[in-house]
């Protein structure tokens, strides 16, 4: 598979999970996973604009080329993010073992 099509799905893919997932099914069916205590319009805030991410991936998905500056802004964006919920969930898993073992 070429580094086009391979772009094009990461593209597609990472488009669909923004759409489907991030910005509506973890805070609506995945609430009792999220971080205590709920901010329940940061959360909101945060589901608009996974969303938007994800339909600009789409468009961007067809003529990627043209859109190089979007297209490391979003590998960027994702990458500082999961690093960001990696320190967070090693600095947070303390509190969350705490608050099973402690009922």
């Amino acid at each position: 598979m070429d580094k086009e099509k391979l772009m094009r799905l990461y593209l597609y893919c990472f488009s669909m999970v923004n759409i489907f997932f991030l910005s509506f099914a973890v805070p609506l069916f995945f609430g009792f996973l999220l971080w205590e205590p709920r901010n329940i319009p940061n959360e909101v805030m945060m589901s608009g604009i996974y969303f938007s991410m994800g339909s600009m991936m789409v468009l961007t998905a067809r003529n990627f080329m043209s859109q190089k500056g979007f297209v490391n802004f979003i590998i960027l964006a994702n990458s500082i993010h999961a690093i960001i919920m990696v320190v967070y969930a090693k600095n947070m898993i303390h509190i969350v073992v705490m608050r099973a073992v402690s009922g």
